[in-house]
């Protein structure tokens, strides 16, 4: 067992992991203000100035990177025509006593996905990176808009307050909702919903329902709607419908359990059309959104808090 110093005596001393450990005290799961990304020229990505507290790669604490200042990433050139891949721009915190490196700073960068002449699926980001936009890059295409980037920032609120006892339910995430005003690419499937990806650390213990809520639209008539849950690329639940007009929505709610574990997982709704053919898509407009969130359902049975 360790007793750590405690911080801010007069005259103490203390290692930087222990400062750590306040900053996820105050955010577990992790929270970024600011530091949004927008298009700059050609391939490059520009990173808003703002900060981020991100839960490090050995498990000591958090660590708090701020930036003033916006900052340029360029993702490696577009595959050939026909193709396509997402990239993840990340935040990386670097230190000796975080991952044996040399260095003791943070940087923006990004991690390109794999190509593929169909649904293109979001990579990894390296182990204590925290991401901030999934980007899509076409097939032959020289400059990134507006349009191919998708905020995957994660603005968790302070922990949740002690008042709220461990034994209960603690409600919707924060920062956990996702929702997508726009249809989604038209698709046979299986593929990922445009918009419906989380990727995030959630409380050791604690028990959650990983939910969606849309409507789903074929192209032929007396066809199959498919909604899937997805938790770190693998199917977790399917949902059918039975469409018999062509162009008629089916709607659907989903909600899938899971025990937090403190790890970083990522959360995806995926569509598929089934028997009958024709091709999906996901409706989305101002009056007919997408959503997806998480909800901390209450903890493990036989477990006690707040952060075992």
């Amino acid at each position: 067992m360790t007793r750590y110093a405690p911080l801010w005596l007069q005259a103490g001393s203390y290692a930087a992991g222990v400062d750590r450990r306040l900053i996820a005290a105050l955010w577990p799961l992790g929270t970024v203000n600011g530091m949004a990304v927008s298009a700059g020229t050609g391939m490059q990505l520009n990173v808003a100035a703002g900060s981020a507290a991100v839960p490090s790669s050995n498990n000591t604490g958090s660590v708090l990177c701020v930036s003033d200042a916006v900052e340029p990433v360029t993702l490696t050139a577009a595959p050939a025509a026909g193709n396509n891949r997402i990239d993840v721009l990340y935040i990386l915190p670097r230190g000796n006593d975080l991952d044996g490196g040399v260095n003791n700073d943070f940087i923006f960068a990004a991690v390109a996905g794999v190509v593929t002449t169909g649904v293109a699926t979001v990579p990894a980001v390296p182990t204590g990176a925290l991401a901030l936009a999934n980007i899509a890059v076409a097939g032959g295409v020289s400059s990134i808009v507006a349009g191919n980037i998708t905020d995957v920032r994660p603005t968790y609120r302070l922990a949740v307050p002690q008042s709220l006892p461990w034994g209960v339910a603690w409600g919707e995430v924060p920062g956990s909702r996702k929702v997508n005003t726009s249809n989604s690419a038209a698709i046979s499937g299986p593929g990922a919903i445009g918009g419906m990806t989380l990727t995030a650390t959630l409380t050791n213990n604690r028990q959650y329902r990983h939910c969606g809520m849309l409507t789903i639209q074929n192209s032929a008539a007396s066809s199959e709607n498919q909604l899937f849950t997805y938790y770190d690329g693998a199917q977790t639940q399917r949902l059918l419908a039975s469409q018999q007009l062509a162009g008629r929505g089916s709607g659907f709610y989903i909600s899938t359990p899971f025990n937090g574990d403190g790890a970083s997982h990522t959360w995806q709704l995926w569509m598929a059309s089934g028997a009958g053919g024709g091709t999906v898509t996901a409706l989305g407009a101002a009056n007919l959104p997408a959503y997806m969130w998480i909800d901390d359902i209450g903890p493990v049975p036989g477990t006690t808090g707040p952060y075992p």
